[in-house]
């Protein structure tokens, strides 16, 4: 899962920005899978790893607006996961 998204991430950033979308409302297991797998590749929050997330609380309409402020922040990239 993370794999798709070191492929976009530039080697010299010094820390990356990613903004994750989820239509859910709490933390997802894809959330937790998304983290586990960029660290095995080496992105590690805290360290070269900022993940930003954005859930709509089960309310699709607002995954437009959430990702426009993420576009305004400026990250590296935007992953939207589904629900579990």
């Amino acid at each position: 899962m993370g794999e798709h998204v070191v492929d976009h991430l530039r080697g010299d950033v010094e820390t990356a920005l990613v903004g994750v979308l989820t239509p859910g409302e709490a933390v997802s297991y894809r959330e937790e899978v998304l983290a586990r797998s960029l660290r095995e590749m080496g992105w590690v929050e805290g360290k070269n790893l900022r993940l930003e997330y954005r859930r709509a609380g089960n309310n699709v309409d607002r995954l437009r607006a959430m990702a426009d402020e993420l576009v305004r922040m400026k990250v590296d990239i935007i992953r939207s996961l589904k629900e579990d």
